[in-house]
C-alpha cells in the first residue's frame, strides 16, 4: 500500500512515537501505514459511521494482522474528540471535512483539545474560517503544507494548542462569521494570510497562482454581466491580497 501525496504530507507531520488518533479514518490507511512504518505506537481510528469503522477493521486485518493481533490498533464508534479521553492521544488528525466541521470537533472538548501535542488538520472546504477559529481558539498554526489532490492543491494545517483550549461562544462564532462574510478584506486575509509570504513549502507558489487565476475568472464572469452592480468585491480583495503576497516572495527570492 502506497499513500497519495495529500496523505503522504499529513503523515510527515505526525508526531513520531507518540499515539495517534486519526478522526474520521473511513478506510484507515493512514494510520495502518504510520503503525506499519512504527511511527506510532499506538492509533486510534474513529469514525462516526460504522460502515466506514468496518472498513478500516478489514483493512487492517488484510494489511497488517500481526500488528492487528499485537493490539496496536482501536477502533472506536463515535462523533469528533467524544471517543477520546485526555491524554490519549499525541498527535490527532483529521482529514477530508468541511473546516466549519473540524473547528466544531475540535471545540466540543476544550479538556481534550488542549491535551494533543499536535493538530494536523486538511479541511476540505472553509480553510478561512478555520483559521480564525483556531486562532481565537488558542491553537498556533506551526505551519501551512500542502498538497496536490487531482486538480486542486490541498491546504494542511499542522497546529499547536497552548497551555489551554479557549472555549469560543457561539456569539464569537457568529460575530466572526458575519464579518467573514460581510468585509471582503477580513475574508481575504483569512483565506489567504500574510504568513504565506515566507512559506518554505514547494507547493506553495502553485497554491497561490492556482488560487489567483481562480479569482480572475471569478472577476471576468462578474464584470462581463451587463447589469452587474456589485458582488466583486470579495474576488478583487483576494485578487488584491494573493498577487501582494506573490508579489513579497518575488522580492524576497
Amino acid at each position: 500500500m502506497k499513500l497519495d501525496e495529500r496523505l503522504s504530507v499529513i503523515a510527515g507531520e505526525v508526531l513520531e512515537g507518540l499515539p495517534l488518533a486519526d478522526i474520521g479514518t473511513d478506510h484507515g490507511y493512514l494510520g495502518i501505514e504510520l503503525c506499519k512504518e512504527c511511527k506510532c505506537p499506538h492509533v486510534i481510528m474513529t469514525d462516526v459511521s460504522h460502515d466506514s469503522l468496518e472498513k478500516a477493521k478489514r483493512n487492517a486485518a488484510f494489511l497488517v494482522p500481526d500488528l492487528l493481533k499485537e493490539c496496536r490498533f482501536e477502533f472506536r464508534e463515535g462523533d469528533g474528540l467524544s471517543v477520546l479521553k485526555a491524554g490519549e492521544a499525541g498527535t490527532v488528525t483529521i482529514a477530508g471535512m468541511g473546516g466549519i466541521m473540524m473547528a466544531d470537533i475540535i471545540g466540543a472538548d476544550t479538556d481534550v483539545s488542549a491535551s494533543v501535542r499536535r493538530f494536523v488538520l486538511q479541511p476540505r472546504n472553509n480553510a478561512g474560517r478555520l483559521r480564525l477559529y483556531l486562532q481565537a481558539a488558542g491553537i498556533g498554526m506551526v505551519r501551512e503544507r500542502f498538497a496536490r489532490e487531482k486538480e486542486r492543491i490541498c491546504e494542511i494545517f499542522v497546529c499547536q494548542p497552548g497551555a489551554s483550549v479557549r472555549a469560543v461562544s457561539r456569539e464569537e462564532l457568529s460575530a466572526m462569521d458575519e464579518r467573514y462574510k460581510s468585509d471582503p478584506a477580513f475574508a481575504a486575509e483569512a483565506d489567504f494570510p500574510a504568513y504565506l509570504a515566507e512559506s518554505s513549502d514547494p507547493l506553495v507558489d502553485a497554491y497561490l497562482e492556482l488560487n489567483l487565476n481562480k479569482q480572475r475568472r471569478i472577476l471576468e464572469q462578474i464584470y462581463s454581466k451587463s447589469d452587474a452592480k456589485g458582488g466583486a468585491g470579495f474576488a478583487e480583495a483576494r485578487v488584491r491580497v494573493l498577487e501582494e503576497i506573490l508579489e513579497c516572495r518575488k522580492r524576497n527570492s
